[in-house]
């Protein structure tokens, strides 16, 4: 190991100091670790981490009777969202893959990876956007509104760290759109490290704008936020003035985005008090130095902004169903 790199030190170290290899580990030991601290805000929705660990439980029993055994893909394909989090967590508790769809592909686009991935089940939000969402001949869709997620009985499977946990999509810039799979103990790690080397932490507000069907909002914010103990507030469509609106009321710590979407709230900021932000976290573009000093001025209070970078994991193992879809 670089001794001119002591960074890389401290994420092997904070590595060390958790010992889940499953995220189903992780977001039972956030339960007991944190308790009481809040861990989703949705609008009226607030969850203590204890709270988040028993709706999984409870979702979890939910997948199992609707048939959902271990290593079934299904697909997520629904806004950001506190019933997103708890439909994704519990399905992974139930030894299901998530499965994530991104809410502006049209249905033929939904279609052909809600096919491809074999998934058993479709989890949407029907209307968001003014849109009908469902799924293809022969593949059940359930509306998280209809209380699915809380018509179970508390239920984990037995999962382990090589089991895949999710099958994401490539975006299709030179050709079809390809199914990546992952599993649980190289997630666990990657984003254990992220955490460390971004300086995310308990007690921290983490409003995610990224879309939770591309991997960044998903294990960036979600899986992440639950490791550290961070508080999540999932945007469900981005809107500067809502956001800025949003980041004072609930005194967000913790942005990340890309810097079209820095430009678009320095840009609407106008006299707002953005103190409370201390971790902008941007990259997945070219950042003119003028724009890198722009959050520290706008905020006021930054201990650091750094380029979000995922670090390299192991190769999972998967099913060859999961692998070729």
């Amino acid at each position: 190991m670089r001794r001119d790199r002591p960074e890389i030190t401290r994420a092997c170290i904070h590595a060390q100091t958790v010992h889940e290899k499953t995220i189903p580990e992780v977001v039972f030991a956030a339960g007991d670790r944190f308790g009481d601290a809040e861990a989703v805000v949705d609008g009226p929705v607030r969850l203590s981490f204890a709270e988040l660990a028993g709706r999984v439980r409870t979702a979890a029993g939910a997948f199992r009777s609707a048939g959902v055994r271990g290593g079934d893909p299904v697909a997520i394909w629904a806004p950001n969202s506190a019933d997103w989090i708890v439909a994704a967590f519990g399905l992974l508790t139930a030894g299901g893959v998530v499965v994530p769809v991104s809410t502006r592909y049209q249905a033929a686009e939904a279609g052909e990876i809600i096919r491809r991935s074999e998934a058993k089940l479709v989890l949407v939000r029907d209307g968001f956007l003014g849109r009908t969402y469902g799924a293809p001949a022969g593949v059940t869709a359930i509306d998280l509104a209809s209380g699915f997620l809380d018509s179970g009985s508390p239920y984990a499977a037995r999962v382990r760290g090589a089991d895949p946990c999710d099958i994401s999509s490539t975006s299709g810039t030179t050709g079809r759109s390809k199914g990546v799979p992952m599993c649980h103990e190289q997630t666990v790690r990657a984003w254990v490290d992220w955490c460390s080397l971004t300086g995310l932490r308990a007690a921290d507000r983490y409003l995610i704008v990224s879309p939770f069907s591309r991997v960044f909002g998903y294990k960036a914010g979600c899986i992440a936020a639950t490791i550290a103990g961070a508080a999540m507030l999932p945007v469900p469509v981005f809107d500067a003035s809502a956001v800025l609106d949003v980041v004072e009321r609930e005194r967000v710590t913790v942005l990340p985005g890309p810097p079209t979407v820095y430009n678009s709230l320095l840009a609407a900021a106008g006299g707002r008090d953005l103190s409370s932000l201390r971790l902008p976290v941007t990259g997945a573009a070219d950042i003119p130095a003028e724009l890198a000093a722009l959050p520290v001025n706008a905020a006021g209070k930054v201990d650091k902004a750094r380029l979000a970078i995922t670090p390299p994991a192991p190769a999972a193992s998967v099913p060859e169903r999961t692998a070729s879809s």
